[in-house]
């Protein structure tokens, strides 16, 4: 005698009605990926590198340009402009 295949249900779907959810390019959500402003990005002045190897900025130029960026930076907001918290070089 064969068992039924049993399941949850309808899987993602049943729980996710409205999947064209639109993310504003600036939000105050704390974990959410979304599109800056570049010119309101500033270096983090607690930075501890001060110097940055020239060739190895402009291989990593380099390969942004050929594959784009693999890992977002991090920012934080701080009201009139973001600050960086990860990923300067990038």
């Amino acid at each position: 005698m064969a068992l039924a295949k049993r399941g949850l249900g309808k899987g993602l779907d049943g729980i996710i009605q409205n999947k064209n959810v639109a993310v504003p390019k600036e939000s105050k959500l704390g974990d959410a990926a979304v599109l800056v402003d570049i010119k309101k990005i500033d270096r983090n002045k607690e930075q501890p590198r001060k110097k940055f190897d020239e060739e190895a900025l402009e291989e990593l130029a380099d390969s942004i340009k050929e594959f784009g960026i693999l890992e977002p930076i991090l920012v934080q907001d701080r009201k009139d402009h973001y600050e960086i918290i990860a990923g300067e070089r990038r």
